[in-house]
């Protein structure tokens, strides 16, 4: 027995098991990370706002998604249009899920978005899952610019 190797397995399979350990465990976080900021459900809140964005008072009714929506981000917003994308959806400036907004210099406005039956059905019970992008213009005319920013991430129940 005096070449037998028995006993301690090779280093380099302890620092294997080690790696696959931390990409296991970096994996369930980031995936538990991105499921709970999809599902809006990390503060069991309706609508989770991105920095400098304020939504309250949710409601999915009739096909009908109704929120207090402003920004708090410093710069004064001469337009802008709300856009509702569903989860799954690529944004679509042209989607028929809106709501144009004016003015928009650091307030709070009601705003009401249709949502089609084929993007969610809307019966009690049911869920509308997205997310609110802004497409918004700073300044006027010539020196017009303008800017899509993600929002917030929404997930409220049908009422």
């Amino acid at each position: 027995m005096a070449g037998s190797r028995r006993g301690k397995p090779p280093k380099i399979w302890a620092a294997g098991i080690v790696v696959a350990a931390a990409i296991v465990i970096a994996i369930l976080v980031v995936s538990y990370s991105f499921n709970n900021s999809v599902q809006g459900r990390s503060s069991n809140q309706p609508c989770v706002p991105q920095s400098g964005f304020y939504c309250q008072d949710v409601v999915f009714h009739n096909g009908v998604l109704s929120l207090r929506f402003g920004q708090g981000t410093g710069t004064d917003w001469t337009s802008g249009v709300l856009y509702f994308v569903p989860y799954g959806q690529p944004y679509d400036q042209k989607a028929d899920t809106y709501s144009e907004i004016s003015g928009l210099d650091n307030r709070v406005f009601n705003v009401t978005i249709a949502i089609p039956s084929s993007v969610a059905s809307g019966s009690p019970g049911s869920e509308l899952v997205g997310f609110l992008y802004v497409n918004y213009t700073m300044g006027l005319g010539a020196n017009a610019t303008h800017a899509l920013e993600h929002a917030a991430t929404i997930a409220v129940p049908a009422t």
